[in-house]
């Protein structure tokens, strides 16, 4: 069969024609140009974290978000701050500073909604 669990990921056991279908099917189920499909939620959040934002982008992360997520911010180009877990308030604060100090990215805001830390 097709591996498509958490076996191992594509470059290490091979990119199958299913897996670009399974892709295609989901672009076009949500009306995007591609879809990616990722062998963990690990690989996911540090993938996504690494090269999504941006240098001069600012990632603002609730301190107990999962470690994938923590390592996609210190492995990622943005500037990031941890906030205080679910406090809104800590993190318009780690925004506000940002732009005092001259900060003019994007802002990504990265919490879960079902803490595991």
């Amino acid at each position: 069969g097709t591996p498509v669990g958490a076996t191992g990921s594509r470059l290490l056991r091979g990119n199958a024609p299913e897996h670009e279908a399974l892709e295609a099917d989901a672009a076009a189920f949500f009306r995007a140009d591609r879809a990616l499909f990722f062998g963990t939620g690990y690989i996911a959040n540090f993938a996504l974290l690494t090269a999504l934002p941006q240098k001069g982008d600012l990632l603002v992360l609730d301190e107990l978000a999962h470690a994938s997520m923590h390592e996609g911010a210190r492995a990622g180009r943005a500037e990031f701050k941890l906030a205080v877990h679910n406090d809104v308030d800590a993190f318009e604060d780690a925004i506000t500073r940002w732009r005092a100090e001259g900060g003019t990215g994007r802002v990504w805001i990265v919490v879960e909604s079902l803490y595991s830390m």
